[in-house]
């Protein structure tokens, strides 16, 4: 009977460290350096997008469909429900670090953009109808990498409904406790 205790607690916890992590990829970028009347020269673009996994290693200008994605330039932001248009390619050191990137978001009225091939750099708000803008160019911003559990992957729903089976049981008296197992 431990053997079989023993065997169902080992099925339920070793599937833990095997859940799917979805990743956030954070860009802050510099202070604009030429802005019109609406743009102050403290706002910059910052965003964040959020892929299923992480970045693969020695990407080159791969593109992205980024599962979520927010981006703002310190006066308007798009994301994923606002935006009519993007571009997400992005290059990847041999860690899966973002190293260039092109990333480009239409919505109905302005167009944020952060751009680095590794010769021209820039960070940018442009109206739609040319009439504002900012813009940063030369100094690269920084990206940052964060993974995030998925708790709707399959793998947790069999874990749940395990666990709730398992005290399922347990209230009927058909699974030993702990204690029990131990004596």
């Amino acid at each position: 009977m431990r053997l079989k205790t023993g065997l169902l607690y080992a099925i339920l916890v070793l599937p833990l460290p095997a859940l799917a992590q979805a990743t956030d990829y954070t860009y802050t970028g510099k202070d604009f350096t030429s802005v019109d009347r609406t743009f102050s020269s403290t706002d910059k673009v910052t965003g964040t997008f959020v892929v299923s996994s992480p970045l693969g290693d020695d990407l080159s200008y791969a593109s992205l469909t980024p599962t979520t994605f927010s981006f703002s330039d310190g006066v308007n932001t798009l994301n994923n429900t606002d935006s009519v248009a993007t571009i997400f390619d992005v290059s990847t050191s041999n860690s899966g670090q973002i190293t260039e990137w092109d990333i480009s978001i239409v919505g109905l009225s302005d167009t944020i953009t952060t751009a680095d091939n590794g010769s021209s750099i820039v960070d940018a708000d442009i109206g739609t109808s040319g009439t504002t803008f900012a813009y940063n160019t030369g100094t690269p911003g920084t990206w940052k990498s964060t993974s995030v559990p998925e708790y709707s992957s399959p793998l947790y729903v069999f874990f749940s409904a395990a666990v709730i089976g398992i005290g399922f049981l347990a209230r009927r008296g058909r699974v030993p406790s702990l204690h029990q197992t131990a004596c």
